[in-house]
């Protein structure tokens, strides 16, 4: 955590981004970090999809491999995730 908070909030930023681009926000539904930080980030960006992952911790990677290849296979293929 001492990292993050040497590092400017990226959402401001995030804010500027002019052109639409495709965002896959995932958030473990036992991440440590507070659900509004995610769902911020999804409503930051116009085209951003935010999923919530179910028995996933913050690395959705690790606790669930198979639902995150998925989801980011989905996203990336331009299907509904």
């Amino acid at each position: 955590m001492r990292d993050a908070a040497r590092v400017a909030d990226p959402r401001l930023a995030l804010r500027r981004v002019a052109v639409p681009v495709p965002v896959l926000v995932l958030r473990g539904s036992c991440d440590y970090l507070a659900p509004e930080v995610a769902r911020e980030y999804a409503d930051v960006l116009p085209n951003a999809v935010f999923r919530a992952i179910d028995g996933a911790g913050h690395d959705i990677g690790d606790d669930r491999p198979e639902r995150y290849r998925e989801l980011v296979t989905r996203f990336l293929r331009g299907e509904s995730p």
